[in-house]
């Protein structure tokens, strides 16, 4: 009697172009194409932990029982927390698939084969797809409930199927009403297969693959489903028995995106910016989605690019530009260099900010407020004006108003009035800029 499920679950056809070894670190165009090393300067990953849902651990046991984990990803896979789903085989891959999509996740910044996109973030495998590569959707389903209890910060799926489940379904809500995204491979049937599951999912990311030329791949799934692009064509990244491979296939784009997302929950762990109140991943998808590029010049969201491409130097500008970045110190002396030095001066203009930039802000400086001043900004709501101006203590802002009155015109225009704060406030809330 065979107590095997039915096998309904697959890897996306992918390509293997050649297998090799590496002896020194090189970085793979896609990671050099998204210009990622820009966001190492802030973090590498540090902090966050994927659950990558394939065919097991990057390692093998050898026959004294002896575990060698793959050079480039020793450190990042968290091997006592690995998992099969699949009763007949162990945690370790047999087929390659999970170990290569490890490796554009997190292979280490370590002077050897390639450096993945978070090369700090840590990994937790589940094996769901057999040494073939494939699996079922009870497998799967088993895997999901598993991340339900252990709470990674992603799951990163790069698999598929033409049906889903009602279980497996839910599992994805239940990972994005605990703001955990489930970032899934979009398939690699093209136009004709359209959109697999669970990429198809509202609730999870589904992710299609471009090329060094900026062309969507001709085997990517493409639909309305379509969330975003990566690079997935003529990837390097590690494969069986410490070795390395040049692959093609959106399930190498959807680990590159879940890399990305990795950056982009450690910097604002670090800074203290996830919504506090998030009930879904929907803060994740809108950062995304706010950097993304159509290579077709429109602001709509496509059947081939979704919503497009991440321009990561965008969003590097854009981060130097908030107002949360700003600092001052206790003086009037102060107060003024600070205001000169962040453009208010009429050469510049300061990004528009968001309801959320400005109220870490107001957090952010709320306890080195007087009483008075608190009370003020506690009546507006917290959301006040920017920080070279509520960081004025009470005894500071006679003298702050009169280097303020002979440098008005020099600052601001009369509309924006740092003296009259409340009247400030409105327009700042009307306009959300400065001139």
């Amino acid at each position: 009697m065979n107590d095997e499920p039915d096998l309904n679950i697959k890897l996306p056809p992918f390509t293997i172009q050649k297998l090799f070894v590496s002896l020194t670190q090189a970085m793979d165009w896609g990671v050099k194409q998204m210009n990622i090393e820009k966001l190492w300067k802030k973090t590498k990953g540090k902090g966050i932990t994927i659950a990558v849902l394939d065919t097991g651990c990057p390692a093998t046991k050898s026959a004294d029982g002896k575990i060698t984990v793959h050079p480039d990803l020793k450190n990042n896979i968290l091997l006592d927390k690995c998992e099969s789903f699949i009763r007949s085989e162990d945690i370790y891959d047999y087929c390659g698939h999970s170990t290569a999509c490890c490796g554009v996740i997190a292979a280490e910044d370590n002077e050897t084969g390639f450096v993945g996109y978070a090369p700090e973030a840590k990994i937790i495998c589940y094996k769901v797809l057999n040494k073939n590569g494939a699996g079922s959707l009870e497998w799967i389903e088993k895997a999901l409930r598993r991340c339900v209890e252990t709470k990674p910060d992603i799951v990163s799926m790069s698999l598929g199927s033409q049906f889903g489940s009602y279980n497996m379904h839910q599992y994805v809500k239940k990972l994005d009403a605990m703001g955990i995204p489930v970032i899934c491979a979009a398939g690699n049937g093209g136009a004709e297969e359209g959109v697999n599951y669970p990429a198809i999912y509202n609730e999870s990311f589904a992710i299609g693959a471009y090329d060094h030329k900026m062309k969507i791949a001709n085997f990517s799934a493409i639909g309305d489903a379509l969330d975003f692009a990566f690079p997935g064509v003529d990837i390097n990244t590690t494969w069986l028995n410490g070795g390395y491979t040049h692959i093609s296939g959106t399930s190498f784009a959807c680990p590159a995106c879940a890399g990305l997302v990795a950056l982009i929950m450690a910097i604002a762990k670090d800074e203290g910016t996830i919504p506090k109140n998030a009930k879904n991943t929907l803060w994740i998808y809108d950062e995304l989605k706010k950097y993304a590029s159509n290579p077709k010049k429109i602001d709509t969201k496509t059947e081939d690019w979704g919503w497009g491409y991440i321009d990561i130097q965008k969003m590097i500008e854009d981060k130097k530009m908030e107002v949360a970045q700003l600092t001052v110190g206790n003086k009037p002396s102060d107060l003024f260099s600070k205001a000169s030095k962040y453009n208010l001066i009429d050469r510049e203009r300061l990004n528009l900010l968001t309801d959320e930039q400005i109220n870490n802000l107001s957090n952010t400086l709320h306890l080195s407020l007087n009483d008075k001043m608190t009370s003020l900004m506690n009546k507006l709501g917290k959301k006040y004006y920017p920080a070279f101006a509520i960081y004025v203590s009470h005894e500071e802002w006679a003298e702050a108003k009169t280097i303020l009155k002979k440098n008005l015109k020099k600052i601001t225009r009369a509309k924006y009035c740092l003296l009259n704060p409340v009247r400030w406030y409105k327009n700042f809330l009307i306009h959300k800029s400065f001139s």
